[in-house]
């Protein structure tokens, strides 16, 4: 199996959404995981728009790296999906084999009324899940060198 950590600023939405579609996706290959530099909080948002899917992000809760860097699991991919402005805070877990970044805009930091603010991480929920099924159709194809820096801000303004 393939040991893949995805790391975000606080474990709050991104990295725990990734983890969830790698591991609906990718079960048969993948031990996915989540956290954050910090651990921060369940976000509400976050788990309304996957529940949405069907998809139970609600069950786990939020933890700092340092949580897996007390076992002696090799991480063979880090995937880190801070923004430009977050990366500083990210760089995190020397242990692991491959480290790819991918730039998701924190939803955190998303302001306007509630509709507005749950459209936008509908947005982020759906990019996301697009990016984790061509990461595991690029390692299928072994072409997996092709994803390792995605910027998907523009994309979700």
């Amino acid at each position: 199996m393939i040991n893949v950590l995805f790391v975000d600023e606080d474990n709050g939405s991104r990295s725990r959404m990734a983890a969830a579609f790698l591991s609906k996706y990718g079960a048969a290959k993948f031990n996915a995981f989540s956290a954050g530099v910090k651990a921060g909080y369940r976000n509400a948002f976050a788990e309304e728009v996957m529940q949405e899917i069907k998809m139970n992000i609600a069950f786990e809760p939020a933890k700092d790296v340092s949580y897996f860097t007390r076992f002696e699991e090799t991480m063979h991919y880090v995937i880190v999906l801070c923004n430009d402005h977050e990366l500083k805070h990210c760089e995190v877990f020397p242990s692991a084999l491959v480290r790819l970044h991918w730039m998701f805009e924190n939803p955190v930091r998303f302001e306007g009324t509630d509709q507005y603010i749950i459209d936008q991480y509908r947005k982020q929920r759906d990019l996301i899940q697009k990016v984790v099924k061509r990461f595991i159709k690029e390692l299928q194809d072994g072409r997996s060198h092709l994803i390792e820096h995605l910027n998907f801000e523009p994309a979700i303004r």
